[in-house]
């Protein structure tokens, strides 16, 4: 006894369907997972590239206190700067 072709056609139907349903809802899925790890690693880096900042802040202070000249003597007073110039009697 041979089957059905409408239920051959039937079951053709709903295996087709199942999969053209089924493969793009597991694309969704997989793009939901990883926008949440991305953004879990961008927090990561922002709070890593914030650190960073702050010690590269702090660093380049104490450089600039350390090459100025008129940082030592604050506490003598303002520091005069003579420029020579030859004058011509």
């Amino acid at each position: 006894m041979m089957p059905n072709p409408w239920m051959i056609l039937g079951a053709l139907a709903v295996c087709i369907s199942a999969y053209f349903y089924g493969h793009p809802a597991g694309f969704v899925a997989r793009d939901q997972e990883m926008q949440a790890e991305i953004a879990l690693k961008n927090e990561e880096i922002r709070k890593a590239e914030h650190k960073l900042n702050e010690q590269l802040s702090a660093t380049s202070t104490e450089l600039k206190d350390a090459n100025d000249p008129s940082a030592t003597s604050r506490e003598e007073g303002p520091v005069k700067q003579f420029i020579p110039i030859m004058v011509e009697a």
